[in-house]
């Protein structure tokens, strides 16, 4: 299947947004330094502006108003720490054309073949020099459409992130902000003086050298879950009607997997995971067998 893209924009806000540096809590700073991979898809329907690139570029520029630190960059402070830099410069947002279907890529599994309609980022260049928010609407030619988001960590997590997606698609159908993004940092701040109810093990100095040899062999757990049938992925309703499915467009190592609601809200569950391919046959049969 071939991918062309036909031209990209960097959408800044509609109207003038807070010049501020927004710092990153601590347990953001933890984060890998990457965009969380999602793709939308949507049937084709009898209306003549069909995904209008002008209706979401307008609609998107107005939603980065509220949401302003989502069209900044990263940059780090006198300290070397990463925030956020609220200077509108805009996320990114490219149309492509597909020679193939909708129905060419079957149960939505995210290959590399899904990765494409997503837009690549560059990491070399250093964390100023690329958009927070990367987006690609490509069409395909059963009329059918996608949106690949590609949404940086530090900026939002899965459930903000949404947020800003869905209520992007509301004002695309000409509605208003109704809930707005909370953005005040100063509920992160620390107690003073500092109150942990934990241990930070990451203080504390090294444990002493053992004095007996420790075991020979070791294992480490290299599975994880994630689950998204709690949020709203299926919301997003540009004026068209809402997606047929919404998921991840990769996945970042392997044991990792993602739980998904139903698109049509039938109770069903579909699972994404990535295995090797002997591992596979031993979790189907174990998955069958409960």
């Amino acid at each position: 299947m071939k991918i062309t893209v036909k031209g990209s924009t960097m959408v800044q806000p509609a109207a003038a947004t807070p010049a501020v540096s927004l710092w990153n809590s601590n347990v953001d700073l933890v984060v890998p330094n990457f965009h969380t991979p999602s793709v939308y898809f949507y049937r084709p329907i009898d209306a003549a502006d069909f995904f209008d690139a002008a209706v979401l570029k307008a609609a998107l520029g107005r939603a980065l108003v509220p949401f302003y630190p989502m069209a900044g960059r990263l940059k780090r402070d006198e300290d070397g720490r990463i925030e956020i830099d609220c200077n509108a410069e805009g996320v990114l947002l490219v149309e492509a054309e597909s020679d193939g279907a909708v129905d060419d890529y079957g149960d939505f599994a995210p290959t590399l073949e899904l990765r494409q309609l997503i837009p690549a980022v560059d990491y070399s260049q250093g964390i100023s020099t690329y958009p927070l928010l990367v987006l690609q609407v490509t069409y395909f030619k059963c009329g059918g459409v996608s949106l690949g988001v590609g949404m940086q960590h530090h900026a939002a997590d899965g459930f903000s992130g949404l947020h800003f997606i869905n209520t992007w698609s509301d004002m695309a159908r000409g509605l208003d902000l109704t809930v707005p993004p909370f953005i005040d940092r100063t509920l992160l701040r620390a107690r003073d003086p500092p109150q942990p109810q934990f241990k930070h093990i990451e203080y504390q100095p090294p444990p002493a050298m053992p004095s007996s040899v420790g075991p020979t062999r070791s294992g480490a757990r290299t599975s994880g879950s994630r689950a998204w049938v709690r949020l709203p992925i299926h919301d997003a309703d540009f004026g068209w009607g809402r997606p047929i499915f919404m998921g991840p467009g990769g996945i970042a190592y392997e044991g990792l997997s993602f739980v998904l609601p139903s698109p049509t809200n039938d109770g069903s569950l579909s699972v994404a995971i990535s295995l090797q391919t002997e591992h596979m046959k031993v979790f189907e049969k174990l998955l069958y067998d409960i």
